[in-house]
This record gives C-alpha cells, sequence and structure tokens, in this order.
C-alpha cells in the first residue's frame, strides 16, 4: 500500500488528439485516466480514485482533482469515501438502496 501523508493532485485536462476526449494526468503529465469521453467528464473523480485504489494507494489520502483551467476543485475527499461511491446510471431504474444513498438515509431492504 502507498501510505503517506500528502494530498494526491490530478488535473483533468482536454486529451492532445481530441477535444471531445478527457484525461486525467499527475503534475508531470502522466496519464492515469486516459480516452474518457466528455459526456462521462463529472465521472472522472470516481474512475481516478478506483485507479488510484488498484495502484496500491491508502484509503485516508486526500484526492484532489481539479479541471484544467477551472477556478473550483472537481473533488476534494479521502480517496476511499471517493472510491466508494456508487456510480449510477441515470437512464437505468434507480433500486432503493442507490436511492437512500443519495438521500442520506438508511436502507431497510
Amino acid at each position: 500500500m502507498i501510505a503517506s501523508d500528502t494530498a494526491i493532485e490530478l488535473e483533468v485536462m482536454p486529451h492532445p488528439d481530441d477535444r471531445m476526449l478527457y484525461m486525467a494526468c499527475w503534475s508531470d503529465g502522466d496519464q492515469l485516466v486516459h480516452h474518457l469521453p466528455e459526456c462521462w467528464l463529472d465521472l472522472m473523480p470516481f474512475l481516478a480514485a478506483r485507479r488510484l485504489l488498484e495502484h496500491g494507494y491508502d484509503l485516508k489520502r486526500l484526492l484532489i482533482v481539479r479541471l484544467h483551467g477551472a477556478d473550483l476543485d472537481m473533488m476534494r475527499a479521502p480517496l476511499g469515501a471517493v472510491a466508494a461511491t456508487p456510480l449510477v446510471n441515470t437512464a437505468a431504474p434507480v433500486k432503493a438502496a442507490t436511492r437512500c444513498v443519495y438521500r442520506g438515509e438508511r436502507y431497510r431492504g
């Protein structure tokens, strides 16, 4: 496990070959997530967090994801919390358990 007290900082920017695709990069320009369509841009922090866990990063580290050129962060939260967030397909019916997560309620099944 890669543990440290420093925050993990990623920058989301347009892919150099196609303006409709985006990538999450380290400060040195190495890509962590690449070729993500613009319509899925809001999922980038969650996908990046899961990729970081695959690489062995500690759940307690702070993840900061910034959109290139923006004044605000896309995400600033502990890595474990971001990676655990369910990805909901808005075209599919939302099940009761998932609905409770977003409302902050307890699912009673």
